[in-house]
């Protein structure tokens, strides 16, 4: 699997077309200011967060590396 960070998460959450997922790594950040950070993007873009789901997650790759913490953005249909 091959994984690659966005290097602008404004532009990929906006591009994201319903259905899409993506996933986001927290880095150094806690997922909360992750979280809130995403938050943001939509206010600022003005985007209905109604469509927008959230969801954090540990990826694990194997037993000798340590889990990375990720929010999943998904775009649905809103109803």
């Amino acid at each position: 699997m091959h994984l690659c960070q966005p290097l602008n998460k404004t532009a990929a959450i906006c591009g994201l077309a319903y259905g899409e997922s993506i996933i986001i790594p927290c880095n150094d950040s806690t997922v909360q200011s992750t979280q809130n950070a995403i938050q943001g993007i939509y206010s600022k873009k003005g985007l209905n967060t109604v469509e927008y789901k959230q969801r954090k997650a540990l990826l694990v790759f194997d037993e000798n590396t340590l889990p990375v913490a990720v929010v999943v953005v998904t775009r649905t249909v809103a109803t």
